[in-house]
Protein backbone atom coordinates (compact mmCIF):
# COMPACT_ATOMS: atom_id res chain seq x y z
CA UNK A 1 0.00 0.00 0.00
CA UNK A 2 1.28 3.55 -0.77
CA UNK A 3 0.69 5.15 2.95
CA UNK A 4 -2.19 7.41 1.04
CA UNK A 5 -5.33 7.23 2.97
CA UNK A 6 -8.34 6.28 1.35
CA UNK A 7 -10.75 9.15 0.84
CA UNK A 8 -13.47 6.38 1.43
CA UNK A 9 -11.88 6.12 4.77
CA UNK A 10 -11.97 10.05 5.59
CA UNK A 11 -15.71 10.15 5.39
CA UNK A 12 -16.47 7.42 7.51
CA UNK A 13 -13.99 8.66 10.34
CA UNK A 14 -15.48 11.74 9.43
CA UNK A 15 -19.06 10.68 10.08
CA UNK A 16 -18.04 9.21 13.16
CA UNK A 17 -16.25 11.87 14.62
CA UNK A 18 -19.64 13.77 13.49
CA UNK A 19 -22.18 11.58 15.39
CA UNK A 20 -20.06 11.48 18.38
CA UNK A 21 -20.25 15.56 18.42
CA UNK A 22 -23.86 15.38 17.90
CA UNK A 23 -24.16 12.94 21.19
CA UNK A 24 -21.74 14.57 23.44
CA UNK A 25 -23.82 18.33 22.32
CA UNK A 26 -26.80 16.81 22.89
CA UNK A 27 -26.01 15.42 26.17
CA UNK A 28 -23.79 18.81 27.22
CA UNK A 29 -23.57 18.81 30.56
CA UNK A 30 -23.05 16.23 32.96
CA UNK A 31 -23.80 17.00 36.48
CA UNK A 32 -21.93 14.85 39.58
CA UNK A 33 -24.05 14.12 42.20
CA UNK A 34 -21.42 13.24 44.90
CA UNK A 35 -17.71 12.66 44.14
CA UNK A 36 -15.96 10.50 41.54
CA UNK A 37 -12.19 10.53 41.05
CA UNK A 38 -10.44 12.44 39.00
CA UNK A 39 -9.62 10.27 36.01
CA UNK A 40 -13.46 9.38 35.89
CA UNK A 41 -13.76 13.16 35.24
CA UNK A 42 -10.67 13.70 32.90
CA UNK A 43 -12.44 10.79 30.25
CA UNK A 44 -15.30 12.70 30.31
CA UNK A 45 -13.93 16.20 29.92
CA UNK A 46 -11.62 14.77 27.16
CA UNK A 47 -14.76 13.81 25.47
CA UNK A 48 -15.92 17.46 25.29
CA UNK A 49 -18.43 17.06 28.04
CA UNK A 50 -18.82 20.03 30.58
CA UNK A 51 -18.50 18.52 34.23
CA UNK A 52 -19.52 19.72 37.33
CA UNK A 53 -19.67 18.36 40.22
CA UNK A 54 -22.20 19.06 43.20
CA UNK A 55 -21.22 17.81 46.57
CA UNK A 56 -23.31 17.60 49.94
CA UNK A 57 -26.28 18.69 47.80
CA UNK A 58 -29.70 18.39 49.96
CA UNK A 59 -32.26 16.41 47.91
CA UNK A 60 -34.37 19.79 48.01
CA UNK A 61 -31.69 21.62 46.24
CA UNK A 62 -30.98 19.24 43.97
CA UNK A 63 -33.66 20.16 41.25
CA UNK A 64 -31.73 24.00 40.82
CA UNK A 65 -28.78 21.99 40.39
CA UNK A 66 -29.68 19.65 37.88
CA UNK A 67 -31.51 22.58 34.94
CA UNK A 68 -28.94 22.07 32.35
CA UNK A 69 -28.08 18.39 32.97
CA UNK A 70 -28.12 16.16 29.89
CA UNK A 71 -26.77 13.38 32.01
CA UNK A 72 -26.45 12.82 36.01
CA UNK A 73 -23.68 10.19 37.21
CA UNK A 74 -24.91 9.28 40.92
CA UNK A 75 -22.69 8.21 43.91
CA UNK A 76 -24.23 7.72 46.85
CA UNK A 77 -26.94 10.37 47.10
CA UNK A 78 -30.72 10.02 46.32
CA UNK A 79 -31.91 11.29 43.24
CA UNK A 80 -36.51 11.84 43.15
CA UNK A 81 -38.47 12.73 41.23
CA UNK A 82 -38.62 16.38 41.52
CA UNK A 83 -34.57 16.45 40.21
CA UNK A 84 -35.33 13.96 37.37
CA UNK A 85 -38.22 16.50 36.47
CA UNK A 86 -36.14 19.41 36.99
CA UNK A 87 -33.34 17.85 33.91
CA UNK A 88 -35.40 19.07 30.65
CA UNK A 89 -32.50 17.90 28.51
CA UNK A 90 -31.57 14.74 30.40
CA UNK A 91 -30.86 12.14 28.29
CA UNK A 92 -28.78 9.35 31.34
CA UNK A 93 -28.35 8.94 34.59
CA UNK A 94 -25.60 6.75 35.48
CA UNK A 95 -25.19 5.04 39.29
CA UNK A 96 -21.76 5.07 39.78
CA UNK A 97 -22.13 1.64 42.23
CA UNK A 98 -24.86 -1.40 42.43
CA UNK A 99 -28.45 -0.79 42.19
CA UNK A 100 -31.01 2.01 41.62
CA UNK A 101 -32.53 1.90 45.06
CA UNK A 102 -31.40 5.70 45.60
CA UNK A 103 -33.18 6.46 42.23
CA UNK A 104 -36.64 6.92 40.95
CA UNK A 105 -36.72 4.89 38.68
CA UNK A 106 -40.41 5.16 37.94
CA UNK A 107 -39.59 8.78 37.17
CA UNK A 108 -36.53 7.85 34.79
CA UNK A 109 -39.10 5.43 33.15
CA UNK A 110 -41.82 7.62 32.42
CA UNK A 111 -39.39 9.73 30.48
CA UNK A 112 -37.91 7.17 28.69
CA UNK A 113 -34.64 7.97 30.57
CA UNK A 114 -32.43 4.48 30.59
CA UNK A 115 -30.58 3.95 34.27
CA UNK A 116 -26.69 2.94 33.59
CA UNK A 117 -25.62 0.40 36.17
CA UNK A 118 -22.17 -0.98 37.37
CA UNK A 119 -23.97 -4.27 37.17
CA UNK A 120 -22.19 -7.02 38.43
CA UNK A 121 -18.75 -5.77 38.83
CA UNK A 122 -18.67 -5.20 42.49
CA UNK A 123 -19.66 -9.31 42.94
CA UNK A 124 -16.41 -10.68 43.36
CA UNK A 125 -15.23 -8.03 46.13
CA UNK A 126 -18.61 -8.58 47.98
CA UNK A 127 -18.23 -12.56 48.16
CA UNK A 128 -14.26 -12.15 49.19
CA UNK A 129 -15.34 -10.01 51.87
CA UNK A 130 -18.40 -12.22 52.70
CA UNK A 131 -16.03 -15.31 53.13
CA UNK A 132 -13.58 -12.95 55.27
CA UNK A 133 -16.39 -12.51 58.08
CA UNK A 134 -17.14 -15.88 57.92
CA UNK A 135 -13.51 -16.78 58.78
CA UNK A 136 -13.38 -14.03 61.27
CA UNK A 137 -16.49 -15.25 62.91
CA UNK A 138 -15.40 -18.60 62.91
CA UNK A 139 -11.69 -18.23 64.17
CA UNK A 140 -12.96 -15.73 66.58
CA UNK A 141 -10.47 -13.47 65.44
CA UNK A 142 -12.69 -9.92 66.53
CA UNK A 143 -12.61 -11.78 70.34
CA UNK A 144 -9.12 -12.44 70.10
CA UNK A 145 -8.26 -9.18 68.34
CA UNK A 146 -9.80 -7.81 71.26
CA UNK A 147 -7.80 -9.83 74.00
CA UNK A 148 -5.02 -9.22 72.89
CA UNK A 149 -5.12 -5.51 73.18
CA UNK A 150 -6.24 -5.87 75.75
CA UNK A 151 -2.80 -7.65 77.22
CA UNK A 152 -4.37 -11.23 77.34
CA UNK A 153 -1.28 -12.60 75.67
CA UNK A 154 -2.05 -15.84 78.10
CA UNK A 155 -4.61 -16.99 75.27
CA UNK A 156 -1.50 -18.63 73.83
CA UNK A 157 -0.86 -21.05 76.49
Amino acid sequence: MSGRRCPRGNALRANIEEAAADRRSAVGTVVVIGTIDGAGIDVLTRRGLMVRQVHGARAGDQPRLVVDAGAQIVRPAAVGDATIAAARRLKVVARYGGGGDNIDVAALSARGIPLATVGDANAVPVAEHAFALLLAVAKRIPDLDRLLRAGGWSIRN
